[in-house]
């Protein structure tokens, strides 16, 4: 019989994720999610911090692959610029 495969994650580590569709909200300290959907938070974040980061950093995604069609993979994608005017707060940032 093959062995599990070895956790990234240990009981204790302060973890990111970004929530579900599915569910309208959380408790996170009492959340049980498969592993593979979380990664371990950066330790120079705070939970507020972290919290921020999927809904940003998914706007932007969405902004400059859904939208803009950004391609990877295809091109390195430093060869493709983009100017954007008025990026502003934390998409902006991104």
């Amino acid at each position: 019989m093959p062995s599990a495969p070895k956790s990234h994650v240990k009981p204790g580590d302060e973890v990111s994720y970004a929530g579900s569709l599915m569910s309208p909200g959380y408790n996170a300290e009492f959340t049980l999610v498969d592993e593979r959907v979380v990664g371990k938070k950066p330790k120079t974040l705070s939970f507020a911090q972290d919290a921020a980061l999927p809904l940003t950093s998914i706007t932007a995604w969405e902004f400059l692959f859904d939208r803009l069609g950004a391609v990877t993979g295809q091109e390195p994608l430093s060869a493709t610029r983009f100017l954007i005017t008025g990026g502003r707060g934390r998409v902006g940032s991104y």
